[in-house]
């Protein structure tokens, strides 16, 4: 015979419900502790108000793109990844005017960065280089986490190429990184670009006829 379970009384519900309510405040007490103890462990680090409803404030801070901690757990850069079709090689300039490559993004500090180059300009030299210092690349980007010489672009008959130049902190397409010194990776219209720390949009401008 099977047995026929009576259903909790109101009292019995509400009983079960105050202890869940205490095993809970229990447990919120054990974290609010633990986040006063992380706290202390750093000087000069304000604690975080608690809000409306007396949780303590959380404040989230951003992992470096090829932090061991996105490695140890998979995590990704925290943007999509495009996929682009193939695209054609680009028409030479016309009346005067030319294409260029616009490269714009936030440094680590939070100032906004920007440079735009001619396509004329990097035929022209060969290849144009982005680093930290102005003494080993042609574009300079004022970062820590930057190499002196970091990238290499490069106009080839496919169209933009880009070439990591062994960088200290790596550099990414997409959110795929570059082995150092791996040549002709394709650089397309609205690519995210990861430079150490830097994350930019490139965008391909071509003249309007």
């Amino acid at each position: 015979m099977y047995k026929v379970e009576k259903p909790d009384t109101e009292d019995e519900r509400i009983h079960r419900l105050e202890e869940q309510a205490s095993e809970l405040e229990a447990q919120l007490a054990a974290v609010r502790s633990q986040l006063s103890v992380l706290y202390s462990m750093q000087p000069g680090t304000a604690q975080p108000t608690q809000g409306d409803g007396g949780l303590p404030g959380i404040m989230l801070q951003p992992l470096r793109p090829y932090d061991r901690l996105r490695t140890k757990w998979g995590l990704g850069t925290g943007l999509d990844i495009p996929q682009h079709p193939a695209e054609p090689p680009l028409p030479p300039a016309s009346g005067g005017r030319t294409s260029y490559l616009r490269l714009f993004g936030l440094l680590s500090n939070g100032s906004p960065w920007e440079s735009r180059i001619p396509f004329s300009a990097i035929a022209r030299s060969g290849g144009v280089r982005l680093g930290r210092d102005s003494a080993h690349a042609e574009i300079t980007l004022a970062d820590a986490s930057i190499s002196r010489c970091h990238l290499l672009i490069e106009l080839r008959e496919e169209g933009l190429v880009v070439t990591d130049c062994n960088s200290t902190n790596g550099t990414a397409v997409n959110g795929q990184r570059l082995a150092s010194y791996q040549q002709r990776i394709p650089l397309q219209n609205s690519d995210t670009l990861t430079l150490g720390d830097i994350m930019l949009q490139a965008e391909i401008v071509q003249p309007q006829h």
